[in-house]
């Protein structure tokens, strides 16, 4: 008996035995009370049940079926039984393990913190590289603008020389070392016109001495002619 009704209680989880899957009986086709003779419709078979010795064979030959809850028994306990998942559950819970499967990864958001962290610092990263862009564009315009001063003064230097306004290096280094060279000459001749002019002052001053010497001799001579005379 407990055979039977594991039998009915294992094909009734699954769908085999419900009332949707019987044949529907028509109105006009009741049976009979009576106990005579029934007519067997020609569509129709009649199966032989099979024994409880059978169906106990087939129950410990069939695999192990894990126990579940049917939600279509009244929720009546069936932990007893063996039956198998409700395909209509699967959906439902596998949306539910995915909403609730973020939760259990921390790792995720740790991941998330860090991505945001780089992404702050590769904006800070891109505001200075702009800022220094920015810098280097005003030092360009800068060397730029210096560039072509230098250019247009050494164009003018170039028109100078031509012009011979300037001269070279080389040819004022060597006019400062000819003019060096007659400076020093020039330098010579200097010390000995000074001593020459040394030795005239020097004969100068014995010549007048000497002069001086004869004026006052021929001045005496004078005065005594003249006291003679008296």
């Amino acid at each position: 008996m407990a055979d039977l009704i594991a039998f009915h209680s294992y094909y009734s989880h699954q769908g085999f035995l419900s009332p949707s899957n019987m044949l529907p009986r028509s109105t006009s086709h009741k049976r009979s009370l009576s106990s005579g003779n029934r007519s067997l419709s020609p569509d129709r078979h009649v199966t032989k049940a099979k024994s409880t010795n059978d169906l106990s064979v087939a129950a410990s030959s069939a695999p192990p079926i894990p126990t579940i809850r049917s939600s279509s028994e009244g929720g009546f306990a069936d932990s007893g039984f063996s039956t198998l998942k409700d395909p209509r559950l699967l959906h439902s819970t596998g949306s539910s393990e995915a909403s609730i499967s973020p939760s259990h990864h921390p790792d995720l958001n740790d991941e998330v913190a860090t991505l945001s962290l780089k992404l702050v610092q590769a904006i800070n990263n891109q505001t200075k590289l702009d800022d220094t862009l920015v810098a280097t564009r005003q030092d360009l315009e800068q060397a730029q603008e210096r560039i072509r001063a230098l250019e247009s003064e050494n164009a003018q230097y170039r028109r100078d020389v031509d012009q011979n306004v300037l001269v070279k290096k080389a040819d004022y280094d060597v006019e400062f070392a000819r003019l060096r060279a007659s400076l020093v000459e020039e330098k010579a001749q200097r010390v000995l016109a000074e001593k020459e002019k040394k030795n005239i002052e020097q004969e100068l001053e014995t010549l007048t001495a000497a002069l001086f010497e004869e004026a006052n001799k021929v001045s005496a001579l004078f005065i005594l002619i003249f006291l003679s005379n008296l």
